[in-house]
């Protein structure tokens, strides 16, 4: 009852996390035909796409970017789309639960919660991704779709798949 409540007053919960794709996927387990070997490429150092993703609780639909870089900018840039999606969707409040990144408490941040009453940003505990729904709902999701025994040829062929995969999110898992 308490969430119709908070839908009727136009306030929304959501988390806030950040995830790494890369272009050099990681090696598990997996059944393979006899005889047949997955080969993934190993030159080195890994080129990746870090996606922004704030999960909108009780209904699990989400807002997301990619951006090549994970600086207190592209976090900003974030930010003012989900304003942007609670002008378009009528919402008064979001409620934004956010770890302690470094950039998630730069001057520049603060400024911006300030001047876009919108958010409201709450801090999760330290050390403790447990407490947020994104890693088990979107990132663990998002990883062993893209980057588990699989290997991309450029950085964008990676953003591609990135990109495809969390456009269907929301139609597939969210309720």
């Amino acid at each position: 009852t308490r969430c119709k409540y908070a839908l009727k007053k136009k306030i929304l919960l959501g988390f806030q996390d950040e995830k790494w794709t890369e272009l050099l996927g990681k090696s598990q387990r997996t059944w393979i035909p006899k005889g047949q070997i997955i080969e993934i490429a190993t030159p080195g150092y890994t080129k990746r796409i870090n996606c922004f993703i704030t999960l909108f609780w009780p209904k699990k639909k989400i807002v997301w970017d990619c951006f090549n870089r994970r600086r207190n900018i592209e976090f900003r840039r974030h930010l003012s789309h989900l304003v942007d999606y609670a002008q378009r969707n009528k919402i008064k409040k979001i409620i934004l639960f956010i770890d302690w990144a470094t950039y998630h408490r730069t001057p520049k941040v603060k400024k911006f919660f300030r001047e876009h009453r919108v958010l409201k940003p709450i801090f999760l505990g330290k050390k403790d991704p447990n407490m947020n729904p994104v890693e088990g709902t979107v990132n663990k999701r998002l990883a062993s779709a893209i980057s588990v025994n699989r290997c991309y040829s450029s950085r964008d062929e990676l953003r591609n798949a990135t990109k495809k995969f969390l456009r269907k999110y929301n139609s597939i898992y969210a309720t």
